[in-house]
Order: structure tokens, then C-alpha cells, then sequence
């Protein structure tokens, strides 16, 4: 037998832990979430077009890091309703 959070468990039953990683210590998390916010917002952008925004994307993830989303679309076009 083995202890497990201070209590004993039965011989090859494993302890099972689960970490949780708010900010992006253990894993870069940051990165996919901003690729996603670009990929959210690029048909809003003043210059999107198909070949213009993977040249975009690097510099806009690294300007927009940490921003919350709202602040994001400060950038975008504005829409007009006809």
C-alpha cells in the first residue's frame, strides 16, 4: 500500500493529479489565443486581404499580447448598416 493525499491506497493504484495553468507558466497558452483573436478580427481589419494578413498576424499578436478582447477591435473598420 501507498499514501495518496494522506490516505492510503491499494497497491498499483496510482495517484492522479491535475494542474491547472492560468498563466501560461507550464504552457504557452498566450500564443494560440492570440492566433485566434487575429483570426477573429481579420475580416474586420482597415488592410485585410487574403495576402496581406499572414504578413499581419506576427506583429498584431505581438502588439495586441495581453490586451483584453475588446480592445482588440478598437482597430477594426468600423461597419456601416445599409
Amino acid at each position: 500500500m501507498g499514501i495518496c493525499l494522506g490516505k492510503r491506497r491499494p497497491a498499483g493504484q496510482k495517484c492522479i493529479a491535475i494542474l491547472f495553468d492560468f498563466d501560461g507558466t507550464i504552457g504557452n497558452t498566450e500564443t494560440p489565443a492570440m492566433e485566434v483573436a487575429f483570426w477573429e478580427i481579420a475580416p474586420y481589419l482597415v488592410k485585410a486581404d487574403g495576402g496581406a494578413l499572414e504578413e499581419m498576424k506576427v506583429p498584431w499578436m505581438q502588439n495586441n499580447a495581453g490586451k483584453a478582447f475588446e480592445f482588440m477591435l478598437e482597430v477594426t473598420k468600423p461597419t456601416t448598416n445599409t
